[in-house]
């Protein structure tokens, strides 16, 4: 559901990335490049979390300012998928 990298360096942004399998192989790649790298896996994210997904919280927590969307579009235009209150 959720997996962070934390570099240690405070000098660089932070990052996240909602993804699925496809973004497996490259995840410690694009980590290495900055601060923080949250990534979320909407698949298993209820289920490992115990909640919902609030992707506004994130943004404010970890001050994020760039967001990676990696993966099949048909995961994202999926109804269970879908981030936001439309649900």
């Amino acid at each position: 559901g959720e997996i962070i990298f934390d570099t240690g360096n405070s000098k660089k942004e932070n990052i996240l990335i909602i993804g699925e399998s496809y973004d497996n192989a490259i995840l410690k790649l694009i980590a290495s490049h900055y601060n923080k790298t949250i990534s979320i896996d909407l698949r298993n994210y209820n289920n490992h979390m115990k909640k919902e997904f609030d992707f506004e919280e994130y943004i404010k927590k970890y001050k994020i300012k760039k967001v990676l969307f990696i993966g099949n579009i048909y995961f994202y235009t999926m109804k269970e998928f879908m981030i936001g209150e439309d649900k």
